[in-house]
Parts: C-alpha cells; structure tokens; sequence
C-alpha cells in the first residue's frame, strides 16, 4: 500500500493552483499537490532511481509493464502518479516529446483541457476517465477541468532535463537497477 501522506510534493509550482482555497497546504502554509515521481531522479547529475522508485518499486515495475502493454513503442523517462491534482494551466517545459495521460477513481468531471500547440486557437476537453490520450504537454497548455470524487492520474514522460548518457526507456532502467 502507499502511503500518500508522505506524497506532499511543495515543488511543483507550474502545477499547483497556490490561490484556490481547495489546494491542499502543509503544517507551514504552503500548497502542496500529492504526487508520486517515478524514474530517475531529475536533481541527480548521475541518474540514480528516484527515493519513490526504490521506495515502491513493485508499483515502479506495475506501472512501467501496463504502459509496455499499452503502447510498446513508447519511450519515457518518468511517471508521475497524482492523487486529486487539479492541475492550473500550463506547459511542461522540461519535457522533451509527447506524454500519455490515463484518470481513474470514483470522481465526476476532470478532464484534460488542452490548447492547440504554441496556445490559442481554441482548447479541447480530453475524457482521461479509464483511458491513455497522448499529447504533447511541452508545446500545448493544458489544465485539469474541476471534478468531484476521488481521482488519480498517470502521466507517463520523457524529461529532457535526465543526462543524456543514461538510457531513455524506463522499463530498462528498472531493469538494470535491479541486477
């Protein structure tokens, strides 16, 4: 089981609504989304695993072998699991190519609403509810429309920011650091 209380992630400001009275703020007042971050560790120069991939690595490996079922051909780095995340409008800017995107839970509403590439030219409302959509999260902005109930998500990604010396795939980063 994990345990989400320890998922009280303060670093993703591009993400995070800091102004809405629904957002979720630690013991100091400051907002928080609950998210698990799988892959390598994007502050480590040398590519370790992430504390959540050692942490949980049979969730690690779970995830990384529905993707491969899903879409074999799909190359990532990181998967980031949300708990509630109603995500402001935004770009992935440390992102590097296309992202799928799955919701699930028991909730109503919280669909991906996203622009055309570059913003403007009209938006589009994307059903994630118990499905991958692929988009690009670095060149379309993109926001979590509201919702009720309880909703998780996957997002599965390349971060441009890994060095460009460790391998891509994440399925072999599992892998090799389990040999």
């Amino acid at each position: 089981t994990m345990d989400w209380t320890m998922a009280k992630n303060t670093s993703r400001r591009n993400v995070i609504r800091a102004d809405d009275k629904a957002t979720p703020r630690n013991q100091m007042g400051k907002p928080y989304c609950m998210s698990f971050i799988f892959g390598r560790n994007m502050k480590d120069p040398t590519g370790t695993l992430s504390y959540w991939s050692t942490k949980y690595p049979h969730v690690y490996q779970e995830l990384q072998t529905l993707m491969t079922k899903y879409d074999p051909q799909f190359t990532y780095t990181h998967i980031t699991l949300n708990c509630n995340l109603r995500c402001k409008r935004h770009t992935d800017g440390g992102n590097a190519g296309p992202s799928y995107i799955a919701a699930f839970g028991n909730f109503k509403g919280g669909g991906l609403i996203v622009e055309q590439p570059g913003g403007g030219g009209g938006e589009s409302i994307l059903n994630l509810k118990s499905q991958f959509v692929q988009f690009n999260g670095k060149t379309q902005p993109h926001e979590t429309a509201p919702f009720t109930g309880e909703r998780f998500t996957l997002v599965y990604y390349t971060s441009d920011i890994v060095p460009p010396t460790v391998d891509r795939r994440a399925a072999s980063l599992f892998a090799a650091s389990n040999k």
